[in-house]
Formats: C-alpha cells, structure tokens, sequence
C-alpha cells in the first residue's frame, strides 16, 4: 500500500505541545517540523522536547485503520510510531496518575507511563 495516497502536502510548522500532570505540574516543548505523511522535526526551544517527537523522526503517521510499524492498535492512538514511542500524546485516556503504559496519554521524560491529565498539541505555519 502507498503510504502516500491522499496527502501530497507538506507543510513547514511550529509544533507545541503543553502536556499537564494530575498534581498541576505542567510541561511544554516547541519543535520545527515538516510534517506530511512523515515527520522531519528539530527541537528549536530550550524547553522540552527531549526525545519526544524528535524521536519519531522520518516515521509516517499511524493510525489503528493505517498501521505501518504495529504500534497505533497496541497504543491506542494516532502518531508518528517508531518503536513505538516516547510521547503517546493522542492515546487512550485512563485516569491521571495512574499507570497503564503506551497504551496511555503519556509522555515517557515528563511523566513516564503515568497517564497524563491534558494534552494539547498546536500545529502553527511557520
């Protein structure tokens, strides 16, 4: 199957993501990307991004109806899967705090596999 059926665009964005913890406490990361079906990202911040979505550099973007690397069905969510992740920032939520690994909203440097409280990703042209 061609990964690249129906995406043809690629676009140059500023991605941040503020991702908060059940006792208020509150991480935030901003990379540049080219993101397509695949994502070209480089952390351009001092804050954050430490091996999330730099992590899944060059992989395309999965889903549970589009799996290409065997993660989206096992972690419940959409991304950019490599091996499979660090950062599940579209995963199943579970209640927060509690432990439930990948499958979870998670982000494995701020929290570990502790499921997040909120999770927001915002994709701006850059």
């Amino acid at each position: 199957m061609d990964e690249n059926v129906g995406l043809n665009i690629k676009l140059n964005v500023a991605v941040s993501s503020v991702l908060d913890d059940i006792e208020g406490e509150t991480q935030e990361a901003e990379i540049g990307a080219e993101i397509g079906v695949k994502i070209e990202a480089e952390t351009f911040s001092s804050v954050g991004d430490t091996n999330g979505l730099t992590y899944n550099n060059g992989r395309a973007f999965s889903t549970y109806d589009h799996e290409i690397y065997g993660c989206a069905l096992n972690d419940r969510g959409g991304w950019w899967y490599y091996s499979c992740t660090l950062a599940n920032l579209n995963g199943e939520y579970f209640t927060p705090g509690s432990s439930h690994g990948e499958p979870g909203m998670t982000f494995r440097y701020f929290k570990g596999t502790e499921s997040l409280k909120t999770s927001r990703i915002i994709f701006r042209r850059v």
